[in-house]
């Protein structure tokens, strides 16, 4: 019986030696844990605040596409921002409604003339230039290759005064064209 108490006393003396040894690793990997968890708490936060933000620009520059669409002409449009969760990430795409029917994206192509296409590319670019901070849009140079193509006159004044404005936001505005009426405008 002696033997045995002895073996188990020994056995308890080398589980503390182990105990006292490893004593530093496991502080260490609790450190290090504790360190893992701030990190991933951190990362959820500031991803939310990201995606926040993120939808906020988004919102607002869908809001500046329709409207600009609008304002050139095409009153019967909708541009609508949607997302797209089919993968790991949130894709946002540009959906389309003609008053107020949703357009399927292969019958975009029924619904909107050239002019449309080209209209709604136009205040694609034109929103983005709106959506940058007042500093950097008075230092943007516009450089603008035939933007009115394809137009009818009433379009093509709409723009016009549009691009207008844009002059007054903007360094310089540089417009290319081989279309008379719009030079002399």
């Amino acid at each position: 019986a002696e033997m045995t108490q002895a073996k188990a006393s020994f056995n308890a003396c080398q589980d503390q030696i182990k105990r006292i040894n490893l004593e530093p690793i496991c502080l260490n990997y609790r450190t290090k844990n504790q360190e893992v968890l701030t990190l991933e708490t951190t990362y959820n936060q500031q991803k939310e605040a990201l995606e926040t933000s993120q939808s906020a620009y988004l919102d607002t520059y869908f809001h500046l596409v329709n409207q600009l669409f609008v304002e050139i002409g095409s009153t019967d449009f909708e541009i609508i921002k949607t997302a797209n969760n089919r993968g790991r990430q949130v894709v946002y795409e540009l959906r389309v409604k003609f008053k107020g029917q949703d357009i399927p994206y292969d019958k975009i192509n029924y619904v909107f003339s050239e002019s449309d296409r080209r209209a709604l590319a136009l205040c694609v670019y034109l929103a983005k230039i709106l959506s940058l901070p007042d500093e950097d849009k008075a230092k943007a140079i516009l450089v603008l290759d035939d933007p009115v193509t394809s137009f009818a006159n009433e379009r093509i004044t709409l723009i016009l005064n549009k691009l207008d404005e844009f002059q007054l936001m903007v360094k310089q505005l540089i417009i290319t064209t081989h279309y008379k009426g719009m030079a002399s405008k």
